[in-house]
């Protein structure tokens, strides 16, 4: 009788209990026909979905707006002014500025909208916007404060420098910082010292920091206005 060689087994042990040889488990079948053309028609129906989302939003941009002559965009600057409507001033003096960019007059005006818009709301009136002592209104303010800095900055009269430093110091005033409005008037002072409006601005803020408890009397009892128009 021969011997097997080591590690061999007999058919009738490799096999199963049940008598029929044992296969191995199947690595991965193919997915069926239907499966994969299910899978395809998923994903062509969310390329189409996509496509049509990005169509839709890129239909609805605005298109720019046509320019308009100055005369009229100083007319509608007015009118927002007239009735305190700061959000329309805002936006009229921005597309004033657009168009006329080098325009110190346009660019403080856009400034003083922004404070104003900051300090007393969307409208004028006795009540106060939630702006007035939220981080949105902060934001407002150094936005005009920018604004009238760079008005300070473009090429201009020397009246039109003096009046965008004052505002800009008066800013200040309104946001409790005496200390960098007096840094901006004593500037005016040292370069126009025959710029009456800084005077009262500057005797006030002094008469401030000297006494804060005592209210000025005679020409310089006017405190700093809480509209810039």
């Amino acid at each position: 009788m021969k011997r097997k060689p080591p590690g061999t087994r007999s058919p009738r042990r490799a096999a199963g209990a049940c008598g029929r040889p044992l296969r191995r488990p199947a690595r991965g079948r193919p997915l069926p026909g239907r499966a994969v053309w299910l899978i395809l028609a998923v994903l062509l129906l969310g390329a189409g979905s996509a496509w049509v989302v990005l169509h839709r939003r890129a239909g609805t941009t605005r298109a720019p707006e046509p320019a308009l002559p100055i005369p009229v965009l100083l007319d509608s600057v007015n009118a927002a002014e007239e009735e305190r409507d700061w959000p329309r001033a805002c936006f009229w003096f921005q597309r004033l500025v657009d168009a006329d960019p080098g325009n110190p007059t346009a660019l403080l005006g856009l400034g003083l909208a922004w404070h104003n818009r900051g300090w007393t709301g969307p409208r004028h009136g006795p009540e106060r916007s939630a702006t007035r002592t939220s981080l949105e209104r902060i934001a407002m303010n150094l936005r005009a404060l920018a604004l009238m800095d760079s008005a300070a900055r473009l090429p201009g009269t020397p009246e039109e420098w003096a009046s965008a430093r004052t505002w800009h110091g008066q800013t200040y005033e309104t946001l409790g910082l005496p200390l960098d409005a007096l840094q901006d008037y004593a500037e005016i002072s040292r370069r126009q010292p025959g710029y009456e409006p800084v005077r009262g601005r500057l005797a006030w803020v002094l008469q401030s920091l000297r006494d804060p408890l005592k209210r000025p009397t005679g020409a310089q009892a006017s405190p700093p206005d809480e509209e810039s128009r």
